[in-house]
């Protein structure tokens, strides 16, 4: 098993639902308290790629847009993997 590897994954964000304003999931929560949670979700908006390599893990890369497609995903970690020697999609 190689231990460079990239994956398709979900992309997902936090969303107001009142005011459409939209937060990384990695940071801190964009709600203040428990009222002004109901008024955030998390939401799907596209795909992305996660890379595993030698135990360090990171997401995205800068040559996908904000809402891929799976199929674009899927194409950027097939490019990356045959760029990458010893990169295997999973």
């Amino acid at each position: 098993m190689s231990n460079h590897t990239i994956s398709v994954i979900p992309r997902k964000i936090w969303k107001n639902n009142k005011t459409n304003q939209t937060v990384s999931l990695y940071g801190a929560v964009p709600f203040l308290n428990p009222k002004s949670q109901r008024d955030w979700s998390v939401v799907q908006v596209g795909y992305t790629v996660r890379i595993c390599q030698n135990g360090s893990t990171r997401n995205g890369l800068a040559s996908l847009p904000y809402n891929a497609t799976k199929q674009e995903a899927l194409q950027v970690a097939l490019n990356y993997a045959a760029l990458s020697s010893g990169c295997e999609v999973v």
